[in-house]
C-alpha cells in the first residue's frame, strides 16, 4: 500500500510539473557553507519568476547543524509558496545533506548513491566529537534531534523511523511482514509486537544496533524512502514531466564565494560595529569611529542579505534604529525613548537577520537557532565593551585618538592645578588673569560657567 500511494504521488508531481514553464537546475557540491544558501536564494528567486520546477543536484558530506536546518527551511519555504522542488542526489547526501533531501517535495537519486550517516558531532581538537561527553546530555540531544528528523520525513510522507537511524546508531530498524504487508518497526516496537503475541516474520535487518544508516539509491526506493531512480539529468527530467520545458543552469558565482567569506566573519563584523558604536558615543560630534560601525553592519547585513537570511525589514530596523540614537543624542538628549526604541530595534534586526526564512518556533531546532542567533549578538555587544575597557587605557595618550577623551589640562605655571580655596572671585567673572581661572577651574567648590552643552 505504502509503495503504491508512493508511485501515485509520484505521477501526480509529473501531471504538475508538466504544465510549468520549464526547470531551474543547481547543484550543490562539496561541504555546505554560507555560499550555498546565497546559490540556493537566487535559484529559488529564478523558480517562483519563471514558474518553474526547481531541481536540486547533490554532491555534499554536509556541513554544520544550523546551516543545515536553514537550508532545508528555506527548500519548505518555496515548496509552501507553490515552488516543486526535487532533489536529485547524484552521488552522496550525507550527514545535512540528508536533510536537505528530505526537505524537497520528491526525491531522485542514482542507484550507486549514498544518503543518510546524519549523526551530529562537533569540531574539537582532535578532529569530529560527539555533541557532549556527558553520556545523559548526548541521549538528551539525541532524543530533539531524532524526533526532529522523523517529524520532517514523515511530514513529506516518507518512513520516519528510517530518518531517526540516520542521526542516532542506537536505533534499530526491521523489515518485518505482517499479514501480507511489509513493514518498518524500529527495535522497541519489534520487540512490543513479540511480547504481543502479533502474526509478524521478520524478513531483515534495515539498521542494526550500532550502526548508522545509510542507503544507496536501490535500497532507498525498495524502502520508500526516495520516489525514483535516476541515472542522469535527462532522465530524471523526463521522470519529472519537464523534459521538454525550458532549463536554466543556476551556477556558483563570484558573490555566493563573498557571501561565504562575509558570513564566516559575521561575528567579527558585528563585535567590531558594536565596539566603533561604543567609542563613537564617547566622542564629541560624528567621526571615524562612527562610519567604521556603520561600515562593519553594512557589510555583515549585506552578507547576510545575498544568502537569504536577511530580509529588507530587518536592514531597515537597524537603519532605523541607528536613526532614531542619533536622534536621542543630537536633537532630544535625556528623553531616553527615542535611544530605547533605536537600541530594542537594532537588536531584534540583528537577532532576526541570522534566522532566515520559514524560521519560527515550531521546531526545537528553529528555537535553538533563536538562541544561537541571539546568543551571537550578547557575545559580540560583550566582545566590544571589553575592547572599549582595553582601548580606554592606551586612548588617552595615543596620537590621533586624544580629542576622542577628556583629558586634565596642561600645566600653566607654578599655581596651574593649585586649588585656590578662599577666592574671592567666581571662575568667568572676568577680573581674573587666565592662570587665576585655570586654577580656580581645579579647585573645590569653585563657580563655573559653562560654555557649551555638558
Amino acid at each position: 500500500m505504502a509503495r503504491l500511494i508512493s508511485i501515485l504521488s509520484w505521477l501526480l508531481l509529473i501531471g504538475t510539473t508538466a504544465r510549468a514553464g520549464g526547470v531551474t537546475h543547481m547543484r550543490i557540491e562539496g561541504a555546505l557553507d554560507g555560499g550555498t544558501l546565497s546559490h540556493l536564494r537566487r535559484a529559488v528567486e529564478g523558480a517562483e519568476e519563471r514558474d518553474d520546477l526547481l531541481l536540486v543536484e547533490l554532491d555534499t558530506p554536509g556541513g554544520e547543524i544550523e546551516l543545515m536546518w536553514q537550508l532545508a527551511r528555506a527548500l519548505a519555504h518555496a515548496s509552501e509558496s507553490g515552488i516543486t522542488t526535487v532533489a536529485w542526489v547524484n552521488d552522496r547526501a550525507l550527514s545535512a545533506g540528508a536533510l536537505v533531501a528530505l526537505a524537497c517535495d520528491r526525491i531522485v537519486m542514482r542507484s550507486r548513491a549514498s544518503i543518510g550517516a546524519a549523526t551530529a558531532v562537533r569540531i574539537g581538537p582532535t578532529g569530529l566529537m560527539p555533541i557532549s561527553t556527558d553520556p545523559g546530555v548526548q541521549e538528551k540531544f539525541n532524543s530533539a534531534f531524532r524526533s526532529q528528523w522523523r517529524g520532517w520525513a514523515e511530514e513529506h510522507n516518507r518512513p520516519g523511523v528510517l530518518a531517526e537511524a540516520m542521526v542516532d546508531a542506537s536505533v534499530e530498524v526491521f523489515l518485518v511482514e505482517r499479514e501480507l504487508e511489509r513493514l518498518l518497526v524500529s527495535g522497541s516496537e519489534w520487540d512490543d509486537m513479540k511480547r504481543r503475541g502479533e502474526p509478524v516474520h521478520l524478513l531483515r535487518t534495515i539498521a542494526a544496533q550500532g550502526q548508522l544508516l545509510t542507503l544507496t539509491g536501490g535500497e532507498a526506493l525498495e524502502l520508500n524512502l526516495v520516489d525514483a531512480l535516476g541515472e542522469s539529468l535527462d532522465e530524471v527530467l523526463d521522470k519529472s514531466g519537464v523534459s521538454t520545458g525550458a532549463r536554466t543552469e543556476v551556477l556558483r558565482e563570484s558573490s555566493d564565494e563573498m557571501a561565504a567569506w562575509l558570513e564566516s566573519y559575521s561575528l567579527l563584523l558585528l563585535a567590531g560595529g558594536i565596539l566603533f558604536a561604543l567609542i563613537e558615543l564617547k566622542a564629541p560630534g560624528f567621526g571615524l569611529p562612527g562610519a567604521a560601525s556603520i561600515a562593519c553592519f553594512a557589510a555583515m547585513l549585506f552578507g547576510r542579505h545575498l544568502i537569504g537570511l536577511a530580509d529588507v525589514v530587518h536592514i531597515l530596523a537597524v537603519g532605523l534604529g541607528v536613526v532614531l540614537i542619533m536622534v536621542e543624542i543630537f536633537l532630544v538628549p535625556g528623553t531616553l525613548w527615542a535611544g530605547l526604541s533605536g537600541g530594542a530595534l537594532i537588536l531584534a534586526g540583528l537577532i532576526l537577520s541570522g534566522l532566515g526564512p520559514g524560521v519560527g518556533l515550531g521546531y526545537a531546532l528553529d528555537r535553538a537557532l533563536l538562541l544561537d542567533s541571539a546568543s551571537n549578538v550578547a557575545g559580540a555587544l560583550l566582545l566590544g565593551m571589553l575592547g572599549l575597557m582595553t582601548i580606554s587605557r592606551w586612548l588617552p595618550s595615543a596620537p590621533g585618538f586624544r580629542r576622542l577623551v577628556l583629558t586634565a589640562p596642561e600645566s600653566q605655571g607654578e599655581g596651574a592645578g593649585r586649588g585656590q580655596i578662599g577666592s574671592k572671585h567666581p571662575v568667568g567673572s572676568g577680573s581674573q588673569s587666565p592662570d587665576s581661572v585655570a586654577a580656580d577651574a581645579v579647585a573645590v567648590g569653585a563657580v563655573g560657567r559653562s560654555l557649551t552643552d555638558l
